[in-house]
């Protein structure tokens, strides 16, 4: 009698283990299954960003999702309905266009096929000499025409963004110089592309934010953008934490807009002329807010 009690004991238990990994009849699952297209390796975690779909309407949604050895994404406890779901990877800066998906009550299993992924490697040279960018400021504009400022992840020695394929316009602005360049995912090689960029000497800007009584403001944000070839807008925020001037990267030669903020002050905007190889000194002189 003992035996057969421990065996229903641990068939009971095997059962709410089932139980426990399957959504309930009322509750609703959407699993993400994201692969790439050629069988290849994932470069890294995938997450997803999910908005619901009413009518044009679309509304974040703020559940957090829960992740599997295998790289699944689960969303669990979510009503029914049309979802938009984007997925991307966070150390890469790489996302994917949204796509559309019905989500029913019970358990929704969703495969997402991924494009090859070209990891490009920058290799940086100033004066022909390779160097290293302690600051860099780096713009795409992709395929669709969509910007992105993806972070650089050290691939190998140099620098490495993740792409998907196409033809890319990349801006990268250092200590050591620029560069604005065309990037083609067709020229990669087992997955990899090597760019070879040349820095070219900049302009840089030495910005200090003031008040009426020429302190420093520390948390003040001064924005520069520029458009730096056709259909190409660049902006980047400089914020000054301490009470000192802070120094931008070499930035192309020519006219750039800004606007400085910080809370409790009025906004003020204007433009600045840099010149290759010259540091502008910019001092910015903010009011108090009324």
């Amino acid at each position: 009698m003992t035996y057969f009690r421990l065996g229903w004991l641990v068939l009971l238990a095997g059962l709410a283990l089932i139980t426990a990994a399957q959504p309930a009849v009322d509750e609703t699952w959407l699993v993400i299954v994201p692969t790439l297209e050629d069988g290849g390796e994932l470069p890294g975690r995938a997450l997803a960003r999910l908005s619901r779909v009413e009518g044009e309407k679309r509304t974040a949604v703020m559940a957090r999702p829960s992740f599997t050895p295998e790289g699944r994404i689960v969303f669990m406890n979510l009503p029914p309905g049309e979802y938009e779901v984007t997925l991307y990877f966070p150390t890469l800066g790489l996302n994917e266009a949204p796509r559309r998906v019905t989500v029913r009550t019970g358990y929704n299993a969703f495969t997402w096929k991924l494009p090859p992924i070209t990891l490009a490697r920058l290799a940086l040279t100033a004066e022909g000499k390779a160097v290293k960018a302690s600051v860099m400021q780096l713009f795409l504009l992709t395929p669709t025409g969509e910007q992105a400022s993806p972070t650089p992840v050290e691939e190998e020695t140099e620098p490495g963004i993740a792409l998907f394929p196409g033809v890319y316009r990349l801006a990268l602005f250092t200590e050591h110089g620029y560069a604005i360049t065309e990037l083609k995912t067709a020229e990669a090689k087992d997955g990899k592309l090597l760019v070879r960029l040349p820095l070219r000497r900049g302009g840089t800007v030495r910005v200090l934010v003031t008040n009426t009584g020429e302190k420093a403001i520390p948390g003040a944000q001064v924005t520069f953008s520029r458009t730096i070839a056709p259909g190409f807008p660049v902006s980047f925020t400089v914020l000054l934490r301490d009470p000192e001037a802070m120094q931008t990267p070499m930035l192309p030669p020519g006219e750039w807009r800004w606007k400085a903020t910080r809370v409790g002050y009025q906004p003020k905007s204007d433009a600045v002329t840099l010149s290759a190889e010259k540091e502008t000194e910019l001092t910015i002189e903010l009011l108090r807010a009324r």
